[in-house]
């Protein structure tokens, strides 16, 4: 497990791929190769999945802790751990969740709000005690920048994804999760239709529930990937069985596995929603949502077959899963432009998922992990 920092660059996300033996590219022109500041790392552990930075460079890590120290912190049993670099790549704290009837431990996501307090979202597999409060199954915690827990929610004891959060302009959180059975917080409660079903939490600054919504069908329905925009809009991406129902909204009727985007006011009233329906057996999810400088937003996902993205039509490999982006008018919800980046060899973003950024300039910049070789322009 390590955590990495380097000097920015275009080329940094191409770079990156022989290191962590990911997919990566940037969506721009390449420029000088980037320059490597330091390399923290963490041996003997579970695997890092989340990273956040401060508007004074420092640097916060989340993951699996199984054993070792982090930096003069000992690990002696499974932990979820949340760290402070300096801008230097120095440990400045660790948290540990202590949760040790955890079977099953991931600190998911990691995302930080204006007042650089630190949002962690996360799953353990018993009744376990997580940072200090009893919590079984999914939760969303806050932090401050000294690493204090200031609230901990637990809305789901059993979910097939792990949870995500985005923080609002007014430092609200939305939390999304694909969930069974039932999800509840305070006075909101949703079920399941099908086996897994998407859910979609908001709440305050202060941890209260400002509403909960379930979207989904009888089929597999997946939450992968949270954006928020400048007015509180949340974008939820991810995937469908056959058929599915947001809000007022349904989705048309996929083969197998349809990718969906759909937008949440800040009130969490669904106000659109858009599909990449698979054609003939195909499969297809949105792996990751940006959104654009123009407001506007982006998925970034992965397909066989052949799949219908509003009144365009993509066509992939049939063998291994092509990657694709579409753009969506945020107001509309209309698939404005749509293409196949790399065409085949990639891999399923159940069990691979998909990350995505994009800066002011509008560069999108995209990593993942690919089964077979590929080309992207004139690079493999």
């Amino acid at each position: 497990m390590q955590c990495m920092k380097i000097v920015p660059s275009l080329s940094f996300f191409s770079n990156l791929a022989a290191f962590t033996l990911v997919l990566a590219c940037s969506l721009s022109p390449l420029a000088a190769a980037p320059t490597w500041e330091w390399v923290q790392s963490v041996p003997n552990n579970g695997p890092a999945s989340g990273v956040t930075v401060d508007g004074a460079g420092n640097v916060y890590w989340s993951g699996e802790a199984l054993s070792g120290k982090l930096g003069t912190t000992p690990i002696n049993e499974p932990n979820i751990f949340l760290s402070k670099l300096s801008s230097s790549g120095a440990f400045q704290w660790s948290k540990l969740s202590s949760a040790a009837n955890g079977v099953y431990l991931v600190g998911s996501a990691l995302t930080i709000d204006s007042q650089s307090n630190l949002i962690l979202s996360g799953s353990v597999g018993n009744s376990s005690t997580v940072f200090g409060s009893p919590t079984t199954g999914a939760f969303t915690a806050k932090f401050n920048n000294s690493g204090d827990l200031t609230w901990l929610r637990n809305f789901a004891n059993y979910i097939s994804s792990t949870p995500r959060s985005a923080v609002a302009p007014d430092d609200s959180v939305t939390t999304i999760a694909s969930f069974g059975n039932q999800a509840a917080l305070d006075s909101f409660a949703i079920t399941s239709v099908g086996n897994e079903d998407v859910m979609v939490l908001g709440m305050t600054s202060s941890g209260s529930a400002r509403w909960l919504k379930r979207g989904g069908g009888t089929g597999t329905d997946l939450a992968n990937a949270l954006v928020i925009d400048a007015q509180g809009n949340s974008y939820v991406a991810g995937e469908y069985g056959y058929k599915a129902t947001f809000g007022s909204f349904v989705t048309p009727t996929a083969a197998y596995q349809g990718g969906f985007m759909a937008k949440y006011g800040a009130d969490g009233v669904t106000l659109w929603l858009q599909t990449a329906a698979s054609q003939i057996g195909g499969y297809c999810s949105i792996g990751a949502a940006v959104v654009t400088p123009d407001g506007n937003v982006a998925g970034i996902g992965v397909f066989n077959g052949t799949i219908r993205l509003g009144d365009k039509t993509l066509t992939g490999s049939d063998n291994y899963s092509s990657l694709f982006l579409v753009r969506i008018d945020s107001t509309s919800g209309a698939v404005t432009s749509a293409e196949v980046i790399v065409p085949g060899g990639m891999s399923e973003t159940r069990s691979a998922p998909l990350f995505a950024t994009c800066d002011k300039q509008g560069t999108l910049r995209i990593a993942g992990s690919f089964l077979a070789d590929f080309q992207f322009d004139d690079n493999y």
